[in-house]
This record gives C-alpha cells, sequence and structure tokens, in this order.
C-alpha cells in the first residue's frame, strides 16, 4: 500500500510538463508552415489542404520535419506566422506552467489532508506517507519558481504578440511597400534577430530562474531614437520632398523600431 502511494504520487507530481526550467520551449518551422497554410486557407479556400496524410512521409521524416527550427521570413505572410508560432508556443507554455503550479498546490493539500486524518485515526504509516506528500509537493512549486518561469514566458510571448501586431497593423503606404520582395526580405531578416535576442534572453534567464525584467535604459534609449526620427520626418514633409525611395525607408524605420520596442523590454536589444 505505501509503494502504491508513493508511485501515484510521483505519477502524480510529473504531470504533463517538466517541472524544470530548461529546455526553453521553441517553435518549429512545421509550426510556422502550419499558421502561414491556415491564414492562405482562410483568404483563398483553393488552397486549403485535403487533410489527408501524406503516405510518403515515414514517422522519422516527419519527426525530423516538426523539429527543424524556424527559417528567416522572406515574405509578409511568413513574418506574420513566424511571429504567431513564437507567441503560441510560448503562451500555451505560459498556460501549462499556470497549470502545473496549481496542480501541485492541489497535492500538497490533498497530502496534508491525509496526514491529518491518518493522524486522528492512529495510522502512523499513513500519517508518514500523507505528512511526506505534503512536504515534498510543498517545496516543488518554490524549488522551481513556476512563479518566474511563468512570468518568463508571459513576458516572451508578449514580445512576440506585439512584434505580430506591429507588422499587422500597417499605415496604407507600409502595407504596400511590404509586398515588395526586397523591402520584405529586410524587415523579415531584423524580425528574425529580434527573435533570436528575445530566445537568448529566455534562455538565460531560465537557466538562472530569475525574472526577464524589463530593461528600462534600452526602452528609453529607443523611445528617444524613434522621437528624433519623427521629428526628420516632420522637416521632411515640411521641405516638400516626396521621393518614393525616402518614403520606403521612413516606412522601414517606423517598422524597425517599433519591432525593437517590442524586444527592448525583454532583451535589452
Amino acid at each position: 500500500m505505501k509503494r502504491e502511494r508513493l508511485i501515484s504520487f510521483f505519477l502524480l507530481l510529473s504531470g504533463c510538463t517538466s517541472i524544470y526550467p530548461l529546455p526553453v520551449v521553441k517553435p518549429s518551422q512545421y509550426d510556422v508552415n502550419k499558421l502561414l497554410i491556415s491564414e492562405q486557407c482562410v483568404n483563398d479556400s483553393n488552397k486549403c489542404p485535403d487533410n489527408k496524410e501524406d503516405n510518403s512521409q515515414n514517422k522519422e521524416q516527419i519527426v525530423a520535419r516538426k523539429n527543424k527550427a524556424p527559417v528567416v521570413p522572406q515574405t509578409y505572410q511568413e513574418m506574420l506566422s513566424f511571429a504567431l508560432a513564437y507567441r503560441n508556443v510560448w503562451h500555451e507554455k505560459y498556460l501549462k506552467l499556470t497549470s502545473q503550479n496549481y496542480g501541485t498546490s492541489e497535492i500538497g493539500f490533498l497530502g496534508t489532508l491525509t496526514a491529518l486524518i491518518a493522524g486522528v485515526s492512529g495510522a502512523t504509516t499513513t500519517a508518514w506517507i500523507g505528512g511526506g506528500v505534503a512536504a515534498g509537493t510543498a517545496l516543488l512549486p518554490e524549488r522551481y519558481q513556476y512563479s518566474v518561469q511563468m512570468f518568463n514566458y508571459k513576458s516572451a510571448a508578449d514580445a512576440a504578440q506585439c512584434i505580430y501586431s506591429a507588422l499587422e497593423i500597417l499605415d496604407t503606404a507600409t502595407a504596400e511597400y511590404i509586398l515588395e520582395a526586397n523591402f520584405a526580405r529586410e524587415i523579415g531578416q531584423y524580425e528574425y534577430r529580434k527573435m533570436q535576442d528575445v530566445i537568448y534572453a529566455l534562455e538565460n534567464k531560465q537557466a538562472s530562474v530569475t525574472l526577464m525584467t524589463p530593461d528600462l535604459t534600452s526602452f528609453q534609449n529607443i523611445l528617444m531614437k524613434d522621437k528624433k526620427a519623427a521629428a526628420r520626418r516632420d522637416t521632411y514633409e515640411a521641405s516638400g520632398e516626396n521621393l518614393i525611395t525616402e518614403a520606403k525607408q521612413d516606412s522601414k524605420e517606423k517598422l524597425i523600431s517599433a519591432i525593437t520596442l517590442c524586444t527592448t523590454a525583454v532583451s535589452g536589444k
């Protein structure tokens, strides 16, 4: 009976999510492609998949495809799917950690209850098991600092969501420019680099189980830089210069500033 109780305890404790801070979860190119296909399907029903399994793909090939890291976005739609893939996987991890934190607390409560009942009935062995469960689970959330991990993943997910919003809400001119191959490629490369900064910061904070606190100095610097750029745009507009190349550069700088603002708070870059 004692052995069965302990086994049950460890099964409950393990759950479906690792309690350890590392490794940091990341999406795959497969996740990005699924979102891309889904978006294309919404816009054009002819591009919807037929939901049939590709029999030419064996299990090893499917696993390899799913484990492939996301590549640099080359088009506007790829940029949106790239940001959403990171947001989704980090937000899902945040929710799982939240759920597991409550789960371990519940196990601790049940262990305490078992110990109290056993103490009243005089069953010292049951009381010891119950007390052990309570003591062990009470320490787990504190030991692995669930609240810290949860906050870090939420911060990373918020940064990815911010990038998605910055790319989705475009003025008329930028919405036109970003469909051009060279313009999109440059913004896609910048988005990729900034997301790597977020990943690096998240890995470092999770490794040490410390909070991913906002870098307010860097945040203020980028705001000041953007304010100066806005002043230059006002001068440019007042001068009556309406060259297309300068307008494109203006749109590019605004997008880059927006993406940087999204990531500076958590990565400091």
